[in-house]
């Protein structure tokens, strides 16, 4: 259901943002728009959606194999700021179309479009006579003013209201489906800072009660900073990818998709108990929690639900079973993970479903070998010997995931089987850990320095990505904590977002005196 666009908060995107130069907008990066719709989603997933999101992810397929009119159409629609909506795609109910002399009629489009508020035009998925390949599912881009939904007896969707080809929908929802997965991961980020700060928020006011957070709270409150850095990394990646690595740009943005929202709520339902009784507030500092933390994983179910997403990642695993899947021994290029880097023109078009090689997960045998070797963390030798063990454990899985599947070989289908599935599940983790490494990697080596420079948070993350892995051994190194629980409250007390950015959202905390210190050195958090 499209969200009232209403309240929509300063320096976040608007209309313009959400469509490509090319077709008359600003969108250039997918990356810079992801920092934009973050000021959205931090205040509520729903209005994230209802401002651009939705008539973003219903363009995105036009754009991609839609004709010249078509994308000009829904281009100067969004600019207008007239929503644009999906309808059919992922629904229970069934859209279906007749052809007929002069055009398609559609019936069932008063059932699929219970709840959705009125759009100006609409990406119809409806069930139509087979294609020259098969597919029965066909994209129909409906001008509303011509087929208004609930009115089926209404006059008939013209013949060239077919985007792409007949009854090639669901190859177009899977090849196109980049840029908007990609968008999935900053997203959640984005409201997974809203429930750790307002964890916190909630902590400190219990302060003056006497209740201060225990060492389960303390855990819960790293853990989710490192998974929320942790998902950043992956879809910065997933982001850039879609310009940089267009081949590859399926996988990472559907891994990015389907692990963030996961992994974020997961950590912010450990974050729960921190809130005592305000985890039943529904309003005051507290009552955002539920609400954020419930509306998490909505952009990923909207736009990247876990079938089609595991469908992708199960198909490319198991074509690595068929041939080298390391061919590039340099790994992904060092751009893949700086965000400052300039980027190629961003190009929406059909995407291919897999690809010959994997350079993000070459990057993590690459740069293992670099990072742990001796010398390279020598201004870090806190965390240095457990970095160097953890990377060795990942690569270790990564060789460990290519040799079963080498002697499973699967067959190249997204029907896979549960063994496929598992290793799928594991190969996402890997892709997850190359990303982190990736990112403090280059910011190490580049001139900014700072938190994300310092190998601890580096060597905390890993750690929870090989602990996920089921690894044994890998338990959390207590320098490298300490050094994530300090950031972590430094973060709360400036106002900073809890992402790659460290960005100012609403301000310092003024309520807070500076005179009282960040967690001393067993962790205790002044909170």
């Amino acid at each position: 259901m499209r969200q009232p666009r209403a309240a929509r908060p300063p320096e976040s995107a608007g209309p313009a943002d959400f469509v490509p130069v090319r077709w008359g907008g600003r969108l250039e990066r997918l990356d810079v728009l992801g920092q934009l719709i973050r000021p959205l989603f931090r205040s509520d997933v729903r209005l994230g959606l209802g401002n651009g999101l939705d008539g973003f992810a219903a363009s995105v397929p036009v754009w991609s194999a839609g004709s010249t009119e078509q994308r000009r159409y829904v281009s100067g629609l969004l600019m207008s700021g007239e929503p644009v909506a999906l309808l059919g795609a992922g629904r229970t109910e069934q859209v279906w179309a007749r052809e007929e002399p002069y055009g398609w009629r559609l019936t069932g489009v008063a059932e699929a479009a219970r709840g959705l508020e009125p759009a100006r035009a609409l990406l119809v998925t409806a069930r139509t006579p087979a294609g020259p390949r098969g597919g029965r599912r066909t994209a129909l881009l409906v001008d509303t003013a011509t087929h208004v939904p609930g009115r089926d007896a209404g006059r008939p969707v013209p013949r060239d209201a077919v985007v792409g080809e007949l009854g090639g929908a669901a190859e177009l929802w899977l090849r196109s489906a980049p840029p908007t997965h990609a968008l999935v991961a900053p997203a959640a980020v984005a409201a997974g800072d809203t429930v750790l700060r307002t964890a916190l928020r909630c902590v400190r006011d219990a302060a003056g009660t006497g209740r201060q957070p225990d060492a389960y709270g303390l855990d819960a409150v790293a853990g989710a900073f490192l998974d929320l850095l942790t998902a950043d990394c992956l879809g910065l990646v997933a982001a850039r990818a879609v310009q940089l690595l267009p081949d590859n740009a399926v996988v990472y943005a559907a891994a990015a998709a389907a692990w963030a929202p996961a992994a974020l709520t997961e950590s912010g339902y450990d974050l729960a108990p921190l809130l005592g009784a305000g985890l039943f507030a529904r309003t005051g500092p507290c009552g955002s929690f539920n609400r954020q933390l419930r509306g998490l994983a909505l952009p990923a179910r909207r736009y990247a639900p876990v079938a089609s997403c595991r469908a992708v990642l199960a198909a490319q695993v198991s074509a690595f079973a068929q041939g080298p899947w390391f061919a590039d021994e340099n790994g992904a290029p060092p751009g893949l993970y700086r965000p400052g880097d300039g980027l190629p023109p961003l190009d929406i078009r059909p995407y291919p479903l897999a690809a010959p090689s994997d350079p993000l997960a070459g990057s993590l045998i690459t740069l293992a070998a670099r990072a742990g070797g001796e010398g390279d963390v020598a201004a870090h030798p806190g965390c240095a010997g457990a970095l160097s063990a953890v990377l060795r454990v990942l690569v270790a899985e990564l060789r460990e995931v290519h040799r079963s599947l080498a002697a499973y070989r699967p067959a190249v289908t997204m029907a896979a089987g549960p063994r496929t599935y598992g290793l799928t599940s594991r190969y996402v983790l890997l892709l997850a850990a190359a990303a982190c490494l990736g990112v403090w990697w280059h910011r190490w080596r580049g001139p900014h320095g700072g938190f994300l420079a310092d190998s601890c948070w580096v060597t905390a993350a890993l750690l929870r990505i090989a602990a996920r892995l089921g690894s044994v051994g890998t338990g959390p190194a207590p320098c490298c904590e300490h050094v994530v629980r300090r950031e972590a409250y430094l973060r709360f007390v400036e106002g900073r977002s809890y992402d790659l950015y460290a960005a100012p959202i609403d301000g310092p905390d003024v309520r807070r005196s500076g005179r009282e210190r960040p967690p001393d050195d067993r962790g205790k958090a002044a909170l």
